[in-house]
């Protein structure tokens, strides 16, 4: 079975595009964290003048921005995952669906042993999206470079 995916050179464009709307979506809790850390003493964030700083959310315009930016950071980890890689032939469509079946399979298991030990624990969309991505990426990663 062959998916039509990216071209080789929209991972390029999707590592660019992800990095960015990484930065701009995490800059805000980077400043915050560093600021707050800068004397080198222990960090109380309940103290912190920081808490509460939103500046990069500020200039761009809201939180609604910084969600948009969050999502398209995801949709750029996906497009990157469905690119085509520089030799595509039959052994990397075998990885590539191994991955997907190990990545899978990791993310329900995780998501089964953590809802039975504690029941109230619940996490979203972006959480089960993000991790199912960068596992796949990591595996596949790994896969491809020990084969």
């Amino acid at each position: 079975m062959h998916i039509q995916i990216f071209p080789n050179w929209f991972k390029k464009l999707s590592l660019i595009v992800f990095l960015f709307a990484s930065f701009l979506a995490g800059a805000d809790d980077f400043l915050r964290g560093y600021s707050a850390g800068y004397n080198g003493s222990p960090v109380n964030y309940t103290e912190s003048k920081f808490e509460d700083s939103k500046v990069v959310t500020n200039m761009l315009g809201g939180k609604n921005i910084i969600h948009l930016l969050e999502i398209l950071a995801v949709l750029a980890l996906i497009s990157y995952m469905l690119s085509k890689e520089k030799v595509e032939d039959d052994y990397i469509n075998i990885l590539r669906l191994e991955s997907y079946q190990l990545s899978f399979l990791v993310i329900s298991v995780t998501a089964l042993l953590f809802h039975t030990l504690h029941q109230e624990f619940f996490y979203g969309v972006y959480d089960s999206v993000s991790l199912f991505v960068w596992l796949y990426l990591i595996i596949f990663y790994f896969k491809k470079r020990l084969a």
